[in-house]
């Protein structure tokens, strides 16, 4: 039975992937469907107990997450996908493949960062937006003035981390 979630999960997941890097968006239709296979491998592999599992699993990207997504440096579908992660995986090895997604995706920045010759630039671009936040400035998207070559699909990361969950990595 585990060997299907497994193998659910990295399918749902590169899926999900492929969707982002297309169109730049995760369809919810794939996001649902995975949600529902999480829930039914729990529940068939814990009883209703799994069930709870599966919901903490959902629960945590969201708590974990929310304040990523209310300053958009992450997108919806961003949270989404790891809360079908989490539902796959429970709230424990959910909250590994989300921090080895952050992981994952500081190393891509990093890398785009160095390639652009762009480290210094952005990150007096972080203090300044923290700085006109914690100063009680208006409401504004940290993304809005990064420019599209910075940018990457944070669903990328979650793949890889899937990968090094399947993989044993972690």
């Amino acid at each position: 039975m585990r060997s299907v979630a497994i193998t659910a999960l990295l399918c749902i997941s590169m899926a999900a992937m492929l969707s982002d890097l297309k169109t730049g968006k995760i369809q919810n239709g794939i996001i649902a469907a995975g949600v529902m296979c999480g829930i039914c491998y729990q529940a068939a592999s814990c009883g209703p107990a799994g069930i709870m599992v599966s919901a903490g699993g959902i629960l945590l990207p969201l708590l974990l997450m929310g304040g990523l997504f209310y300053f958009r440096m992450t997108g919806a579908g961003d949270i989404k996908l790891l809360c079908m992660t989490g539902a796959f995986l429970g709230p424990a090895d959910g909250v590994r493949t989300l921090i080895a997604s952050i992981l994952i995706a500081g190393i891509i920045s990093g890398w785009i960062m160095v390639r652009q010759k762009s480290f210094t630039g952005r990150m007096l671009y972080f203090i300044e937006y923290t700085q006109r936040r914690t100063a009680g400035g208006s409401w504004e998207s940290y993304m809005a003035d990064v420019p599209e070559s910075a940018k990457f699909c944070f669903s990328v990361p979650v793949f890889f981390s899937v990968l090094g969950y399947i993989g044993g990595i972690f």
